[in-house]
């Protein structure tokens, strides 16, 4: 395993994601699926390990995602390998969402979205503060981007996409992630709250690609 992974340029690999954008309803389905099945094996540590960077890549990479490390205080790499889960999937996971939820019509990628989010939602509750700090982030960032589509009036889908921040905050026993949770619907209302013309406050915010007043279902 090792030696195909080092044998395949990193580019193929990130290409196999960025055109999960062209597969069937049915094949993404079934992809996104798979991809949320060996992420679970790779964060409990059941498998993944083999060829797998996930512990050292620089999450910055991501261009819509804050800094996050699984590294911190790890005195050494060899020996430190293991200590944490891998999540490289995950992370593919999150960029998969990120290709599909604009190119996708609306109920297609609802039907994505719940797999997706049930996995996230899980990750989120990890006993592992950096795991489920990176999960809550990955919330954060792909609401921030649904929240740009306008909803309809005889749908939902804010409201689905949301829920599962109320399941983390009610089931998390970390406080730094309720937290960060708090600060994700802190930043969600101001991006897409309700609108006030008269408050300067929220020029810079309204000067940006971001549509105040928005928030529709999401409010329930």
């Amino acid at each position: 395993a090792t030696s195909i992974h080092e044998a395949i340029p990193e580019t193929l690999i990130d290409a196999i994601y960025e055109k999960s954008t062209t597969l069937s309803v049915p094949s993404i389905k079934e992809f996104v699926f798979q991809l949320c099945r060996v992420s679970r094996m790779e964060i409990s540590g059941y498998g993944g390990h083999a060829g797998s960077n996930a512990n050292t890549v620089d999450l910055t990479a991501v261009h819509y995602r804050q800094q996050h490390t699984l590294l911190t205080n790890r005195k050494d790499d060899a020996q430190g390998h293991y200590n944490q889960p891998d999540i490289f999937c995950l992370q593919k996971l999150v960029e998969v969402a990120h290709y599909n939820m604009d190119s996708r019509p609306r109920l297609v990628f609802a039907d994505i979205w719940s797999t997706i989010s049930a996995h996230l939602t899980s990750t989120a509750l990890h006993s592992n503060f950096a795991v489920a700090t990176y999960a809550v982030d990955s919330f954060r960032q792909l609401s921030i981007q649904f929240l740009q589509r306008e909803e309809l009036e005889v749908y939902e889908f804010q409201r689905k996409f949301l829920k599962p921040l109320e399941a983390v905050m009610a089931r998390c026993e970390h406080t730094s992630v309720k937290e960060l949770l708090l600060g994700c619907v802190d930043q969600i209302i101001a991006l897409f709250g309700a609108e006030d013309e008269n408050d300067e406050a929220d020029g810079k915010a309204k000067a940006e690609e971001h549509s105040s007043g928005s928030l529709r279902s999401g409010w329930r």
